[in-house]
């Protein structure tokens, strides 16, 4: 039986000539008969005289089916065109943000990384609707003053609910946190979050989603910025010692103000100024 069957061999990959890991190689008539790449993209299978074809397939790539030709078959898949369906993170499950009845935005890693800010949560700021963040100051890890849909409470606390990969987070743990290292954020705004997360969620919820780890070759990158100051520019002339002791003289006669001389030399030893007619 073995005799039958020969043996191919070959490797698989996207593109941009990377290897592809974990792509079903099987036969086209019977997917339960097959094997995957290696890391390397690499695969070896056993083929009966009878098939005539392999079937490779991976998520986000094409599938192809290519006729056998020879005892070596390598391939090249191209990635698919057509995106995923938007989902909402809820905390408790994620749907479909079509089938999601609440009021909610999502944002991506496109729309926060790489933005000079002092805290994440000032990045959100003209991203969300119905969120106000505001901040005193651009110091690093200053906190904002978030509000979402308005102040719900007097004496209470507005600041929403933080909830990272499924664990709360406390706003002060929250500052010092890299906004690069997040993968998704959900803002949920209505009275649907305070359904799954009680009263706490009163003021909104922000879930947060980190990046992991993918396979594939490492790939180190680097993010720097850079500020240049210079010196102001006035754009008019400073004066000169005798200049601005002639000022001085001349609003000291207009205001006539004896009190403040002391801060007005060129008034104060001014042969008009009022005090010389009093000691003589």
């Amino acid at each position: 039986m073995y005799a039958q069957n020969r043996i191919v061999t070959g490797f698989v990959t996207d593109s941009s000539a990377q290897p592809l890991q974990g792509v079903s190689v099987h036969f086209t008539d019977n997917f339960k008969r097959g094997t995957l790449t290696d890391y390397k993209g690499h695969f070896e299978i056993s083929v009966p005289e009878n098939v005539n074809a392999l079937t490779f397939s991976i998520v986000g790539y094409t599938t192809l089916t290519i006729p056998i030709s020879g005892e070596v078959l390598n391939v090249v898949l191209s990635a698919t065109s057509g995106s995923l369906n938007d989902v909402v993170v809820t905390g408790i499950n994620i749907v479909k943000k079509k089938y999601y009845t609440g009021a909610s935005t999502v944002l991506t890693t496109a729309e926060v990384e790489d933005k000079p800010v002092g805290s994440f949560d000032q990045v959100l700021q003209g991203r969300v609707p119905g969120l106000l963040a505001l901040t005193e100051s651009g110091q690093p890890g200053n906190a904002a003053d978030i509000t979402i849909r308005g102040q719900g409470s007097i004496s209470g606390g507005s600041y929403p609910l933080i909830i990272v990969d499924g664990i709360p987070v406390e706003q002060a743990a929250f500052q010092g946190m890299n906004q690069n290292d997040f993968e998704t954020i959900n803002v949920l705004r209505d009275a649907s979050a305070s359904a799954l997360y009680g009263s706490r969620a009163s003021g909104g919820v922000l879930v947060i989603t980190t990046k992991r780890g993918k396979p594939g070759k490492i790939k180190v990158t680097y993010d720097g910025q850079m500020g240049v100051k210079f010196k102001p520019d006035f754009g008019f002339q400073m004066m000169s010692t005798k200049q601005l002791l002639a000022a001085q003289e001349a609003y000291g006669a207009i205001a006539g103000d004896i009190a403040s001389t002391p801060n007005m030399p060129g008034w104060y030893y001014s042969q008009n100024n009022p005090r010389y007619q009093t000691l003589s």
